[in-house]
């Protein structure tokens, strides 16, 4: 079962005897993700135990090239050397993977005294499923049976005895072999549906979504999701809003403003008053490759510029290309071609707006594309196997996704794309709340962070907890094989 990388790290921080090393209880913190002043680069933790200082590299993977300690690791300590002002013999370096290093990697630590340490996941889950046991409810059910629970919750409305026996069918399928089969996958996708109609699309909504209008409906809010999707390369949304109240409070927020005070002092004037402005006040200026740190309030006036084109509203900008072309699709093609004209906007960031528009304003377009598939790290990993298990690698995740996408979604990508990122962000980050998700009872996280220790401890086998009900069932089906 693979954690990602930011999930071990918290484990260790929880608990930093998982790195097992000496002296033992006497480790502490000093920070995590630590930047670096002399260097570009983050010490993933960096800890102490009094008299020297622990510079700790985390990797998910199996760790084969050496640059990882040459690049990375030596480097570090160079540059704490020179911040701490202290001898080397005052650091030791540290580079962990719970899959291990290769010969040629083993060697070069041992020749700069690096310290390697092979991490134990049983471990590392078990104080991940720990911590999250802290947060999660005081039901004195076990984990099948609160699978059972989850997945009945349709079905109880209903009286449809073939429906219950398919169902228990596949949750003896999922909470044995660790599979879901269609009737599984359908439930699921119609947890997609209803997360993706109820959840907003914006990050900083994310964390009190509970049930609030987050509809595109007015122009205010759509012109504020395309001032968001053109700042939003992997930045923390709220600093979008920082951003937004910053140039309100200058009148240089609104697309009508932006265009009035570039004609009378000229549009480079704007972009260097808007750069100014976000980068007085602590809005961190990403610096692209052709305009530097003027590239997000370049980015900003061409898409003032663009929707001023179609009178400041999205509807005409939107029933513009519908009516200029033969076809939805061409429209919908159109559109997006014409968004990626903003400077610094890519594919991921076009295809973001659309699908917003689509979901959340009056936009009637199919999210069919593979362009709304996306396949972020952390879309991958909660489509595999430590999740939601609808792939098995990541090489899977277009065509798998794309056959779920269509017998289950009526092929819409969007939909799951936003579902993914949603779920993440709400239910399953450094603190897990499995007991709030609607999707426990499709997770493997939920099911194994619940019974590793049962595994660990050579207590009772997972067939024992499936409930009378389903044992005959089961039974049955071992007999029909």
């Amino acid at each position: 079962m693979e954690i990602p990388e930011e999930e071990i790290e918290q484990a260790i921080v929880w608990d930093l005897s998982l790195l097992r090393l000496k002296p033992y209880g006497k480790l502490t913190i000093v920070e995590r993700q630590r930047s670096l002043v002399t260097t570009d680069g983050f010490i993933d933790l960096l800890l102490e135990d009094g008299k020297k200082f622990y510079i700790v590299e985390l990797k998910r993977n199996y760790i084969k090239n050496k640059t990882v300690v040459t690049d990375q690791l030596l480097r570090y300590r160079e540059s704490l050397m020179k911040e701490f002002d202290l001898p080397v013999n005052h650091f030791v370096c540290v580079l962990a993977s719970p899959d291990g290093f290769s010969d040629e990697v083993k060697e070069i630590c041992k020749f700069n005294h690096v310290v390697t340490k092979h991490l134990d996941e049983d471990n590392i889950l078990s104080v991940l499923a720990n911590k999250t046991r802290q947060y999660s409810s005081n039901e004195n059910l076990e984990t099948i049976a609160k699978i059972v629970a989850y997945r009945r919750r349709d079905l109880s409305r209903q009286d449809n005895p073939q429906e219950t026996k398919q169902g228990n069918f596949s949750i003896v399928n999922w909470t044995t072999q660790g599979v879901h089969d269609e009737f599984g996958m359908e439930k699921m996708a119609k947890i997609f549906k209803n997360i993706s109609r109820n959840a907003p699309i914006q990050s900083h909504q994310v964390s009190n979504s509970t049930g609030f209008d987050y509809s595109l409906n007015s122009f205010e809010k759509c012109w504020f999701w395309l001032f968001y999707t053109v700042l939003d390369k992997r930045a923390n949304a709220s600093l979008f809003v920082h951003a937004r109240e910053i140039l309100e409070k200058n009148k240089l927020f609104l697309p009508q403003d932006i265009l009035d005070f570039a004609s009378k002092y000229g549009e480079q004037y704007v972009i260097e008053k808007i750069t100014k402005l976000l980068e007085e006040n602590g809005f961190p200026l990403l610096r692209d490759y052709t305009l530097g740190k003027f590239g997000p309030a370049t980015a900003i006036t061409h898409a003032a510029k663009l929707i001023s084109k179609y009178d400041y509203d999205f509807t005409k900008l939107y029933e513009h290309h519908v009516s200029s072309n033969t076809s939805s699709d061409l429209a919908k093609q159109s559109i997006l071609d014409e968004i990626s004209q903003i400077h610094g906007v890519g594919p991921r960031m076009v295809a973001q707006f659309v699908r917003g528009m689509v979901i959340k304003g009056n936009w009637k377009f199919n999210l069919n594309d593979d362009i709304f598939l996306e396949k972020g790290r952390f879309n991958v990993y909660f489509a595999g196997p430590t999740r939601f298990h609808l792939i098995n690698k990541e090489s899977e995740y277009n065509e798998k996704l794309k056959e779920f996408t269509d017998k289950f979604l009526d092929g819409n990508k969007g939909i799951l794309s936003h579902s993914l990122w949603y779920i993440r962000k709400k239910y399953c980050g450094k603190v897990k709340y499995c007991n709030k998700c609607p999707m426990a009872g499709f997770c493997s996280y939920y099911l194994k962070s619940n019974t590793v220790k049962l595994f660990v401890e050579g207590q009772e086998s997972i067939l024992s907890w499936i409930p009378d009900s389903l044992d005959e069932e089961f039974n049955v089906m071992n007999n029909d094989m």
